[in-house]
């Protein structure tokens, strides 16, 4: 059944599927490149198939794994579901070029005539996956590394070559398998051949590396966590509010239901957390509110934030201040900041809108916040905007998509917090310039909160790494923010909106994709979302159980957890420092392999001398020899 392209991409799919979260197989992920292979050598001789072949692939991936992106587009978009369909298929093969690349890639380098140029495919295959999915464009980034990523122990070597190094790995043991299993094993055949030296000779260096890598990596797994465990802790908050969806136009959620989630769901669950601390003896650190905790809002307070309709709110920064009380700790969240710049091209002032997260010491004094970088094609930012708003196109694209607008920051900021934790403080003086105004009239509620909060002061011991939503799908990214700055992170916190996909696995793949940000790094990263999946990963890349509340939240519910972060202040792995220039080993072996020259064997022994000496000789009984004449294989024999 192997031989119909349709049942194998198929089989692809569903297989790829299977190596990713919620299920996470990691060793059905090499049946899915055996597929790939068989296909593209069976093809090799037409292009127009192998990039058939690579769309199909990657159509029922999608059809498969990312099946909520039709979700997202009628939830989002407002598009009717024939409409998300139609635009979900040219989607599919888009934003997955690299597959039929692949197959292409695959199926010439096993043409007789690139042969000839002696380049090691076991090289030269994963090379290329490298470099496919460095250069083709995603939009939920994934990476072939992520499917071995589920094998904990080959995990642990994205500390020093990242995600894409696990992709080399990848594609090195599942070629190198596949020359040596392939046949068909139901031939009695089949089995001979492993009696024959050769074929051992031409498998150890693959089985060589697959039993070094888990070796290694199950040493390093075990040294990572023992040493994590001496390590000081911090205590972080993660709540849970299950917030209505943040959409425009008609489908905007009414202020009632907003103040509901302030005043009401919010608080709720920080009593109850509260409660449980103290029954446990624990000291909250941090409290952390998820992307869109509070639709629309912000705590922004100034001249232009008061005027517009969705601006300013007294009741979400009482709110903040509130929990800064309560838990004598930092309070981090996520808001709409404004601002205004004057366009370069027509001098005209125009309004800037970012999706921004801001933190409060435990002083009720504003201490730093952090712009969203990497925003989402269509989600966040709309490709060539400028062009139809000046065209009026901007009209054909949904109201939703049309209002949400956003312009990125430019800042890699660290932001600070105290712990009473025993270790020592790594924060220098703190320059921050807010963006709210310091002479705003505030209401009678939070003035009596600050100048409660006043009393108390904020001496910061370190920092942690913001990160909103996909910017932790993006190694480079995260490794970019530890290169900005003199001091690094003791740890990760990434905060998300994941209800637009609804109770989909897409809020376990987007943990899953992003736990490996934590072994690159070695840093824990706390994941708060609205709605479902939160956790923790620690520096192992484990999900680490929670003090208070549930390992991994479910979907669309209020709950919240308190999690012991591990601060990890040892200096940049081979990563952070290198990144993907490893990838420049194997591209000069590969451009210097050609020039190196054949070994040549002895005449005597070689095949091409016994061809040269002319047709072979037959012994005859009586001692006598005769040439035997040369056969012409008929047609088809």
């Amino acid at each position: 059944p192997f031989q119909s392209m349709v049942f194998s991409s198929v089989v692809f799919g569903i297989l790829s599927t299977l190596s990713l979260e919620p299920f996470n197989a990691p060793l059905v992920a090499y049946f899915c490149l055996w597929i790939l292979f068989y296909q593209s050598r069976r093809n090799s001789q037409s292009i127009g198939r192998l990039i058939w072949f690579g769309l199909l692939a990657a159509f029922f991936l999608c059809v498969f794994a990312f099946y909520w992106t039709i979700h997202l587009f009628t939830v989002y978009g407002g598009l009717p579901l024939y409409l998300a369909v139609f635009i979900f298929i040219p989607y599919t093969f888009l934003l997955n070029l690299k597959i039929p690349f692949l197959t292409v890639f695959i199926g010439v380098i096993h043409r007789k005539g690139v042969r000839k140029y002696r380049l090691p495919a076991l090289i030269l295959l994963p090379t290329a996956a490298v470099l496919l999915d460095l250069i083709l464009p995603q939009v939920f980034s994934w990476y072939w590394g992520n499917l071995l990523a589920g094998n904990p122990y080959y995990a642990q070597l994205a500390e020093y070559g990242g995600v894409h190094g696990l992709t080399f790995l990848y594609f090195f043991l599942a070629y190198g398998s596949f020359k040596l299993l392939k046949g068909n094993p139901l031939r009695p055949l089949y089995w001979k051949r492993f009696q024959r030296r050769y074929v051992w000779k031409a498998a150890w260096p693959v089985a060589a590396v697959a039993v070094l890598g888990l070796v290694f990596g199950f040493w390093k797994k075990s040294s990572i966590e023992s040493m994590q465990s001496s390590l000081p802790h911090a205590q972080v908050l993660t709540i849970q509010p299950d917030s209505p969806l943040e959409k425009s136009g008609e489908h905007e959620v009414g202020w009632n239901a907003i103040r509901t989630v302030m005043q009401e769901t919010i608080p709720h669950l920080a009593r109850k957390a509260r409660k449980e601390a103290t029954a446990k003896d624990i000291d909250v650190d941090l409290v952390v509110l998820p992307e869109s905790a509070v639709p629309y809002y912000t705590t922004q307070d100034n001249v232009l934030t008061r005027a517009l309709r969705f601006g300013y709110r007294p009741e979400y920064e009482e709110l903040v201040l509130q929990l800064a009380e309560m838990f004598d700790a930092e309070v981090f969240f996520n808001q709409n900041a404004f601002g205004l710049h004057r366009d370069e091209r027509t001098g005209q002032v125009r309004p800037d809108v970012f999706n921004s997260s801001e933190i409060f010491g435990r002083d009720g004094k504003r201490k730093g916040h952090y712009h969203k970088q990497v925003l989402i094609a269509f989600g966040e930012q709309i490709p060539y905007a400028e062009f139809l708003d000046e065209t009026g196109l901007i009209n054909l694209v949904p109201e939703s998509i049309r209002y949400s607008r956003f312009r990125a920051g430019k800042l890699y900021t660290l932001l600070p917090y105290q712990s009473n934790g025993k270790f020592d403080s790594t924060v220098g003086p703190i320059a921050y310039s807010p963006l709210s105004d310091p002479n705003s009239i505030k209401t009678d509620a939070i003035r009596k909160l600050t100048d409660k909060l006043s009393n108390r002061t904020f001496k910061p011991v370190g920092y942690f790494l913001p990160l909103i939503c996909y910017e932790v799908l993006s190694p480079a990214y995260v490794r970019d923010f530890f290169n900005a700055n003199t001091a690094n992170p003791d740890f990760m916190v990434n905060i998300t909106q994941d209800k637009w996909y609804g109770k989909t696995v897409e809020s376990f793949q987007h943990f899953e994709l992003g736990r490996l940000r934590a072994i690159e790094t070695r840093r824990a990263i706390v994941r708060s979302t609205n709605s479902g999946v939160s956790g923790m990963i620690d520096l192992a890349g484990n999900y680490a159980p929670a003090e208070v509340g549930a390992t991994l939240t479910g979907q669309e519910t209020t709950e919240y957890q308190i999690f012991s972060v591990p601060v990890n202040r040892a200096g940049d792995t081979v990563y952070v420092q290198i990144g993907d220039w490893w990838l420049i080993v194997p591209l000069l072996l590969l451009l210097g392999l050609p020039f190196v020259p054949r070994r040549r064997k002895d005449k005597g022994n070689s095949s091409t001398a016994a061809t040269a000496a002319g047709p072979a000789k037959v012994q005859m009984p009586e001692g006598k020899t005769i040439r035997r004449p040369p056969t012409r294989r008929r047609s088809g024999k």
